[in-house]
């Protein structure tokens, strides 16, 4: 996430293509490849920063000001519905398919981080947000690890995996059947726009 706007040379927000188009298109290419080799796996990353988006899926970008926490939950949101409905839809495949939250992490992305990423209201929480990426970069591993490899996941799908590696549902919370439509409708048109095939 960063603290001003960025765009794609397409002119889409780069949280958008980072955190949905671009695992979007890489899954879509391998999906058959993944599905030959079934039993097989996906995993998705998603985040807590889903709590702070506006999820608001009818144009490109939400009207108002640009704030770095809620165009990655924001863009890590339709993510979430795009693997949930992917789960559903590549589950008689034998592809399971998971979004883990790896939790906050000491990276160099959150040492760049300021203040002016959170919208105003979050901004009282900002010391606290601060300490919560403080966590080693390694810890982040725990839940992708768990994902892609746990036997206890064999036939499973569709689930949400926190950041120590077990089940966690919070986060689907946020996804609804009408958001899911939303995200779709939503991914297609900029898709089309970027002058891909969706």
């Amino acid at each position: 996430m960063w603290t001003e706007r960025r765009e794609s040379p397409e002119g889409v927000e780069l949280s958008i293509v980072l955190n949905h188009l671009s695992p979007y298109v890489l899954t879509g290419t391998l999906t058959d490849a993944l599905a030959e080799a079934a039993p097989s796996r996906i995993v998705n990353v998603t985040s807590s920063a889903v709590a702070a988006a506006q999820a608001v899926f009818e144009e490109a970008e939400p009207p108002g000001p640009h704030y770095g926490l809620a165009a990655t939950g924001r863009a890590k949101l339709a993510h979430l519905a795009h693997t949930v409905e992917l789960a559903e839809r590549l589950r008689p495949r034998g592809v399971s398919v998971f979004a883990v939250d790896p939790g906050a992490a000491a990276t160099d992305n959150a040492a760049r981080m300021t203040v002016d990423i959170l919208p105003p209201a979050l901004r009282p929480h900002w010391e606290e947000i601060r300490k919560g990426v403080s966590a080693p970069v390694a810890a982040a591993a725990t839940g992708p690890l768990a994902a892609a490899t746990d036997p206890a996941l064999d036939g499973r799908t569709g689930l949400v995996i926190g950041p120590g590696g077990a089940v966690d549902g919070t986060l689907l919370a946020y996804v609804t059947p009408g958001l899911t439509e939303a995200v779709r409708v939503w991914t297609a048109g900029l898709m089309a726009a970027a002058g891909q095939a969706s």
